[in-house]
């Protein structure tokens, strides 16, 4: 019974590698997180190893049927990612742990030469376990900076799935070169070619992650460099117009002293229908502010601006209603970005009605101290594409970046965002917590 019990005492280094770059993700803290699934884990263990035993199952086998899936479904309860998130990080770890555990093979076949791989020896289980612990300890600062900030910024369900079949390779060669019989390391020179493929493995394993952390810091880079140019161009826009009106309203003071005489020559002569006339004229000339305060956020208030102005170009009613709580502590590309991408979209949807239906109204609120909402309304053709329950972009590249982007940007503050449609409207619903309204930490 002891060597079962120890063989599965490997799951919880696992469990800690799995937790490391979710530490910003986790739904209840790092804190509660950990020791939760600790108190699980002293129970699972001790459960998992009398069923195998009593069932006689190879060890592989008892836990990629019946362990592996059922810690999954406790990890991905305990996260507020999407799912692709977890099964990346998850398969990743399967992955280290099968070229570890082929490493405690090789020791294992030394000390028993005559037993097999599904052998539940304590020689077996302990460096395993050894070796599960110094990896986790190696990984945790890699992991605990590094690969949050991933989790945290990388929201590309398609890359986070593409890792899957890495780690499922690794995981496949792992299998493949594990004897069932220890005898099998002493043909040849297999006792020197297996741990020189477990070490190829593992350097491949290392490189393949440091690579992943490289391209993907790159890409975040640059998506974050065309979000700044593209809020500096609304902002130049913005500060553009300010300029003209400030220069107008210069020369209206300017010229203030002669429109003076002029009213106190008319008003002498008593001429009050030319003062009329006069004043009415004046009015007229004068130089209109067109750039209007939406909200005390400069950056926002710029985007705003931005939009409405190429909505008015396009014959499109815009309404806003923007208050923003005082404690609000999104950033503000990220604010900037959500508010521009819903507006983008919604201009361009309205461009599909007559010019008598556009309108887009958006409208935020603040429920109960608690949760700020941001609500967008806008007309448009009713022509829509879906798969599986989401919307794609009626352009024919496909998926809707700027949805996704939107519903990003709010899970990132541990928000939700939500879209739905009528026969003439598309409506877009954010909510997100203002005790939580940053990317979280513990």
């Amino acid at each position: 019974m002891l060597g079962y019990f120890l063989t599965y005492l490997i799951l919880i280094p696992s469990a800690a590698l799995c937790l490391f770059p979710m530490r910003n993700q986790l739904k209840y803290g790092c804190r509660f997180t950990a020791l939760s699934f600790g108190a699980a884990l002293a129970v699972a263990i001790p459960l998992i190893a009398l069923l195998s035993r009593s069932l006689s199952l190879a060890p592989n086998t008892f836990l990629f049927v019946v362990a592996l899936p059922a810690l999954f479904g406790a990890y991905r309860h305990a996260l507020r990612v999407h799912i692709s998130k977890a099964v990346a990080v998850f398969c990743s770890v399967i992955a280290l742990m099968s070229i570890l555990g082929n490493y405690a093979a090789c020791f294992d076949a030394v000390k028993n030469p005559a037993l097999g791989a599904d052998s539940y020896t304590t020689e077996y289980a302990l460096c395993h376990l050894g070796l599960g612990i110094v990896a986790a300890a190696v990984c945790f600062y890699p992991m605990w900076k590094y690969g949050s900030r991933l989790i945290d910024e990388l929201n590309s369900k398609t890359v986070w799935y593409l890792t899957v079949p890495f780690s499922a390779l690794f995981l496949g060669m792992n299998l493949f070169i594990r004897p069932q019989k220890y005898e099998t390391y002493y043909v040849n020179k297999i006792s020197i070619a297996i741990p020189s493929i477990l070490t190829g493995l593992l350097l491949m394993w290392i490189l393949l992650h440091i690579m992943f952390y490289f391209i993907v810091t790159e890409m975040l880079s640059a998506a974050k460099e065309r979000e700044r140019v593209r809020l500096l161009e609304m902002q130049e826009s913005y500060f553009i117009a300010q300029q003209r009106y400030m220069e107008a309203s210069a020369q209206a003071r300017h010229d203030f002293r002669q429109t003076i005489r002029t009213l106190q020559e008319l008003t002498q002569a008593k001429d009050f229908d030319a003062v009329e006339a006069f004043i009415n004229d004046y009015a007229e000339s004068l130089p209109e502010q067109d750039m209007k305060t939406y909200c005390l956020n400069p950056a926002l208030n710029a985007v705003l601006n931005y939009y409405v102005r190429i909505a008015e170009r396009k014959r499109i009613r815009m309404e806003i209603q923007v208050n923003l709580p005082e404690a609000f502590r999104m950033t503000a590309p990220d604010l900037c970005g959500m508010t521009g991408n819903i507006l983008e979209n919604a201009v361009t949807a309205c461009q599909g009605v007559p010019e008598e239906e556009r309108s887009v109204q958006i409208k935020t609120r603040v429920h109960n101290d608690t949760y700020f909402i941001m609500v967008a309304t806008n007309t448009f053709n009713g022509s829509v594409r879906m798969k599986n329950g989401k919307y794609l972009s009626t352009h024919k590249s496909g998926h809707g970046i700027g949805l996704s982007s939107i519903l990003s940007t709010a899970e990132k503050y541990g928000g939700v965002a939500e879209f739905s449609h009528d026969a003439t409207k598309f409506y877009t619903n954010i909510m997100i917590p203002l005790l939580a309204n940053r990317p979280f930490s513990d």
